[in-house]
Formats: C-alpha cells, sequence, structure tokens
C-alpha cells in the first residue's frame, strides 16, 4: 500500500485527475439500534471511525478528488471530514455533498446531475477496510474500457471458501464469469437455489460457475454508468444495480471482474461482518491498518504487544489482569482494581476512557468510549455504545447490543441477541439514511423495559418489525474457523493454528469463556469425535509403547487422521487438544505398575506427541485451555492424576506451554471456589509453581541490574 497522498497515475504526458465517489449512508438497517444516534460510516472499528478506512484506501491509492455523498446525519459527517488529517492533504480535494436520496439509484443520478465526475471514478461505500492498492487497477479499467466500450464497471471480489467466517447470509452469490472476466451472472439466493440462464453457455467460449468469491463492494467505473441512472430504473442498492445490467432492456453493457487473492478487501455490511473484520484488524490481517499503524496512531500512542495486545496511551492496568489475545484498549481506560478478584480481557476492542471493575471476563466483545462495567460482570460477543453503564455481576449473553447510554440495573443477565436502547424507532425507519428527519425518538422513562434492565436500569428492548429480518439483524448467520495469522514479521511456522474465536451458533467455534472442561457441554457428535481420537491414539501411540517401539511413532500419521477426524466432525482445534489429552490420560488409568512409572509413562507420552499438540497448541487462550484439559483429565481419571505436576513441567520444558499461562492459570484458580480434587491438584503442583515465581524473580532482578 503506497503512502498517503500520491501524485496518482498518469496517462501520456498529461495528468489524469483520479477521482472517487463515496457514500456515506448505506441505505439498510443492518446496525439499529446503534444507527439511531450516529451514521454507520462513523460507527468505530478498533477505535476508528469506518470512513476512515475508506478515506485511506482512496488517499493512499492516489485518488485526487473525493465527492462524499450523504443524506442522514450530514453535519456530523461534514464536522469528521473537516477535523481529519486528510482535509489539510494539499494532495487531495475532499467534498461533503448533500443530496436527498433514499437509495443508490438516486444517488448516482444526483451526482450525475451534478456533473462533478469528469472521468474514471472509483465508487465505494463508507465502511470498506482494504489494505488495496488501486492505482494500476484504475489504470487497467481505463485500457480495458478503451478496448471494449461495452465496459462500464469493474468490480472486485474476493476469493475465499464457501462458509468463511467473512460471509454472511447476505453474502450468499453465485456468479458466472467468462473467459474474458466479464461477469455473465451474478445470483443472490435466500433460499440456496440461483438462477443463471443457458444462452451464457451458448454465447462464450468458457465459463466459470463459482460460489466462492465474495463482493467487496468496490468498484472501478467508466462515466456512462452515471447515465444509466438518468433513464426510468432506480436501484436500492449496487446489487440490485449489478443484477439490471444483465437485465435485456440494457444487454449491452457488461461489468468486468477482478478477482483478489492477495490483499484485504471486506465491506462491514452487519454485526456478523463487523465483528470479524474488527477481529482480522487486530490479528494483522489488514496490514498496513493495523492499530499501531499509521492511520489509527494519528490520534493516540499505541503499544504493539505479544498476542496481539494492544496499549493505548495513559491505560491503566492492575496487577493481576489479564489480556490474554487479540485486545486493544483505548486511551484513559483502567482495567480491574488493585487486590480484587482478576479482570481478564480476550478477542475484545476497548474504547476510550473506559472504567472495567474487578472479576470482570469480557470476551469477543466491542466496548466503545466512556462505558462503565461494575464488578463481576461477564460480557460475551456483545456491542456496548458510548456511554453504557452495567451495574455490578451483570451478564450480557452473546448477540447482545446496547445503544448508547442505557444502564442494566445489577444482577441482570440479558438473553441472546437482545438488542437495548434509550430510543425507539421501527425497523422501517430505523436504517441509517432516515434518522435525520427525527424518527428516532428518546423513550419516555415509563416506557423502559424493567423487567429486562432492573428497576434501577434505562433502555427499551428494539426488535425488527418483520420476523424475516430477525437472522439479518442477528449477530453472526454464518462462519467457521478464522484462520491463523502470525504477527507482522513473525515466522508462520510458528503460529500454523486457527483462531477459537467460539460461538454457540451453526459457526462451529468455541466460546473461549465456555468450560474448558468439555464434560456438560457434549454436543450431538462430540461421542463420536472423542471415540474416534481415543481410538487413534491408542493404535498410533499407546500401543507403540506397549510394544517398546516409542521412538517410531508414527506423528505424521497421528497429525493427519486427527485432523481428518476435526473436520468431519466439524470441531475446533481445543476441541482436538482436549480429546488427545483425555485419551492419554484415560489409556494410561487402568496401568497397573507403581505410581512413579505410571508418571513417567503418561509423561514420556506426552512429550513423544507434543510435535503434533504444538501444530494446535499456538495462542495463549490454547495453551491455557490445554492446561484446562490435563487438569480436568486428571480429575476425571484418578490413577493418572499424579502425572499432572510431572506432564506439566514437561510441557514447560517442550515449550508447548509458557511460564506466563502457567502462572497466570494458578492465579486465576486461586480466585475460584475449588472442588477438593482442584484443591488436591493445587497442592501438587504448588512447588513448580513456587520453582517458576522464583526463577522469574530472579530474572527481574537481573534485567534490573543490567
Amino acid at each position: 500500500m503506497p503512502k498517503g497522498g500520491g501524485d496518482g497515475w498518469h496517462n501520456s504526458e498529461e495528468e489524469t485527475v483520479v477521482q472517487a465517489v463515496l457514500l456515506a449512508d448505506s441505505f439498510n438497517v443492518r446496525f439499529a439500534p446503534l444507527t439511531f444516534s450516529r451514521p454507520r460510516a462513523l460507527l468505530p472499528l478498533a477505535n476508528v471511525a469506518l470512513i476512515d478506512y475508506t478515506l485511506e484506501l482512496l488517499v493512499a491509492s492516489g485518488v485526487h478528488e473525493i465527492y462524499i455523498f450523504c443524506r442522514s446525519f450530514a453535519s456530523e459527517i461534514k464536522a469528521h471530514i473537516e477535523s481529519s488529517i486528510w482535509k489539510s492533504n494539499p494532495n487531495v480535494k475532499i467534498e461533503t455533498r448533500v443530496i436527498q436520496s433514499y437509495s443508490v439509484g438516486e444517488c448516482l443520478r444526483e451526482c450525475d446531475t451534478m456533473d462533478v465526475i469528469k472521468g474514471d471514478f472509483v465508487l465505494v461505500s463508507g465502511d470498506i477496510v482494504s489494505n488495496m492498492d488501486l492505482e494500476k487497477a484504475i489504470a487497467a479499467h481505463s485500457e480495458r474500457s478503451k478496448k471494449n466500450k461495452d465496459i462500464v464497471m469493474s468490480m472486485f471480489m474476493k476469493e475465499i471458501e464457501p462458509g468463511h467466517y467473512l460471509q454472511s447470509r447476505e453474502d450468499d452469490l453465485v456468479v458466472a464469469i467468462d473467459s474474458d472476466n466479464i461477469l455473465q451472472a451474478y445470483s443472490h439466493s435466500e433460499d440456496s437455489r440461483y438462477e443463471i440462464k443457458r444462452a451464457i453457455f451458448e454465447n462464450a467460449r468458457s465459463v466459470d460457475i463459482r460460489c466462492d468469491l465474495v463482493d467487496c463492494h468496490l468498484y472501478i467505473c467508466s462515466p456512462k454508468l452515471l447515465m444509466l441512472f438518468t433513464d426510468e430504473f432506480d436501484c436500492q442498492d449496487m446489487k440490485d444495480f449489478i443484477t439490471f445490467i444483465h437485465s435485456q432492456e440494457i444487454a449491452d453493457h457488461c461489468i468486468h471482474t477482478e478477482v483478489i487473492r492477495d490483499g484485504y478487501a471486506a465491506r462491514v455490511g452487519n454485526l456478523h461482518t463487523y465483528d470479524a473484520v474488527s477481529m482480522d484488524v487486530l490479528r494483522r490481517w489488514t496490514y498496513p491498518l493495523v492499530p499501531d499503524g499509521r492511520l489509527l496512531q494519528r490520534e493516540q500512542s499505541i503499544q504493539y504487544k505479544r498476542h496481539n495486545v494492544y496499549l493505548s496511551a495513559e491505560v491503566g492496568l492492575t496487577w493481576g489482569c489479564e489480556l490474554e489475545e487479540n485486545v486493544l484498549v483505548g486511551f484513559a481506560s483502567t482495567v480491574g482494581r488493585e487486590g480484587a478478584p482478576t479482570t481478564t480481557l480476550t478477542n475484545c476492542i476497548i474504547g476510550k476512557r473506559c472504567k472495567i471493575g474487578a472479576g470482570v471476563r469480557i470476551s469477543n466483545s466491542y466496548v466503545w468510549d466512556d462505558v462503565v462495567i461494575g464488578d463481576g460482570c461477564t460480557i460475551d460477543r456483545s456491542i456496548l455504545a458510548d456511554k453504557v453503564e452495567l451495574k455490578a455481576e451483570v451478564s450480557l449473553q452473546p448477540g447482545s447490543v446496547l445503544g448508547p447510554g442505557v444502564v442494566i440495573d445489577a444482577s441482570r443477565t440479558i438473553s441472546i441477541n437482545t438488542k437495548i436502547s434509550l430510543e425507539t424507532c421501527s425497523a422501517e425507519d430505523a436504517g441509517d439514511f432516515d434518522e435525520d428527519e427525527g424518527k428516532a425518538e428518546e423513550t419516555d422513562e415509563g416506557e423502559w423495559d424493567v423487567d429486562v434492565v432492573g428497576p434501577g436500569g434505562k433502555g427499551k428492548v428494539w426488535e425488527p418489525d418483520d420476523e424475516d429480518d430477525v437472522e439479518l439483524f442477528a449477530w453472526g448467520c454464518r462462519g467457521s474457523e478464522r484462520p491463523p495469522l502470525p504477527p507482522f514479521g513473525a515466522d508462520e511456522d510458528e503460529t500454523e493454528a486457527e483462531e477459537d474465536f467460539g460461538t454457540d451458533d451453526d459457526t462451529g467455534r468455541e466460546f473461549s469463556g465456555a468450560s474448558s472442561t468439555g464434560l456438560d457441554d457434549a454436543g450431538p457428535d462430540d461421542g463420536d469425535f472423542d471415540g474416534e481420537i481415543l481410538d487413534l491414539i491408542r493404535e498410533r501411540v499407546i500401543a507403540k509403547f506397549d510394544a517398546g517401539q516409542e521412538d517410531s511413532l508414527p506423528l505424521s500419521e497421528l497429525a493427519l487422521e486427527s485432523q481428518g477426524s476435526r473436520s468431519a466432525h466439524n470441531k475446533t482445534l481445543n476441541d482436538v487438544v482436549h480429546a488427545m489429552v483425555h485419551a492419554v490420560m484415560q489409556c494410561s488409568n487402568a496401568d497397573t505398575s507403581s505410581t512413579q512409572q505410571r508418571v513417567q509413562r503418561i509423561k514420556n507420552i506426552f512429550v513423544k506427541i507434543s510435535p503434533v499438540l504444538s501444530k494446535y497448541i499456538t495462542t495463549a487462550t490454547c495453551q491455557r485451555l490445554f492446561i484446562e484439559s490435563l487438569e480436568s483429565a486428571s480429575i476425571v481419571f484418578s490413577n493418572s492424576g499424579d502425572a499432572f505436576q510431572t506432564v506439566l513441567h514437561a510441557m514447560y520444558e517442550e515449550d508447548l506451554v509458557l511460564e506466563e499461562i502457567i502462572l497466570r492459570w494458578h492465579s486465576n484458580a486461586q480466585m475460584a471456589v475449588l472442588s477438593g480434587k482442584q484443591q488436591a491438584i493445587r497442592k501438587r503442583v504448588q512447588p513448580f509453581i513456587e520453582w517458576l515465581q522464583s526463577a522469574e524473580e530472579e530474572s527481574e532482578d537481573e534485567s534490573d541490574s543490567d
């Protein structure tokens, strides 16, 4: 990605002014009720307004003139642009135009009427996150359109696997692309049935039918595209327009497709993709658009630490609070309280000036600015907008969305996919394009849903008017495990794994806050999966040890077959580790040899299979869950329980689990209510813990003396 504000590209000897049209209105209601008081383009993603990512893409690609068209919240959009760094950039001109349009078609028709577009231009919405360089693509489109006058637009599509976590239900798409990369069919479906006309195959030399592409909503257009919108038709969004292009009425126009295999491009079109793109930013898929990069560093200094943890300036972290992985803490926010139960953050983004109490667990969630969270709260896969207050012991279940200023009284549980707001608005009027007319009104105190928010709470439950829209407003209609990405500059082989970003929906991902023992939350095929892994350990590992052939373990077969079983049963990486640990302990439970011999044998087994385990245990959360699985197996299979300390020490020596993770696990356990068997395990492991602590203190003393 080139530096922002480049000189653009040149055509012949004359500089071509590269223009862009940015649509700040989204023309749908996917983020309600968060968009009752703020447009989607200004919603924060990793503590930066969405529109800033789009502007960074355009400026970095050498665009000289950017025309922002908006209807709702025009004054807020203008104020944001006026205070942005791009306003003072001499290499780019940004104008905000207020229009009275309720669809993409009307917007582009007004754009044509204004006569500001003089040549090829980039068309993009204000919620795109991309690290692409469009400079060459713009030039290539210009050359193509000269050779083929029918091309009115080049569209970018991202190549992904079907069911990829970036794909929501709205992105289900089947396209037909001919050998010249011309789009021949573009079919969305609500019921998995797609229509492709037979004539396509009769008129083209070859046609690829693909279901592995996602529309990035990023287009390079010829000026004559605008002329199409002066006719007697209108399109609510670009999907409607692309479909219309293939109708018989305008069959003399066509669309060129650019398939993206390298680089990142995604539209934040609903809560599902908001979650997915946010985590991609933290995991550095979007480099250089990362929290410690140039874009996000403009307003505050951000430190990048291990396990994708980012700390802004003036952050207050108490001793013992845990930032596990993929965490961003915003400016002047405080986490935890000295001498109180540990607060744990994992896979989450905390905004500016937030106050998070003691004993809080936040996972897979997004907390915006000036939020107050009381002691003992549990927040899982939720969004808390500005100035939300949670009193003590509140539990937010997955899919909870709290609008600005909502207050939840103490000891309340907000159920799955509940949306609460201080304002009311029908789904028909809730889009990002209607609030300017004042259709969202603040709820009177007497109308608050006290049964939900509590007697001391503030807010009213908001629901879509149409039952068919419920799934679209729900968080996570589609998705699979997020693929790995090592920290920037790291060796990819060191972190070859998939993130255990959990959910109990149809994504097959396990919540990091869920029970790590797996004893109480078995799925319908968990027994078959655990049985397969148990048989695998018996055949590939235990049998070799019994035959005295432990030095010739078939590790490659073990890795391959465990991965195959995982895929067949749609299990997470942590499920495999959990099953392997329990299988080894179960097989060793019947060992009638002396305790010392049995412990040594179990240790040797774990050491031998550690190369396979290392393929699955690659993050801080994975390490913690491995320890917890080992602990639960030691309780279930009591004869094997004596090996816990020895195995843990051995895995530490094998660099499978880090010292800090072991100490965190032990520290957290002290704050919990432990069973008698857990307490017995703590006593046995205490000498090892003390040894680690003393080694850590000696290391700190040496560093201080240096």
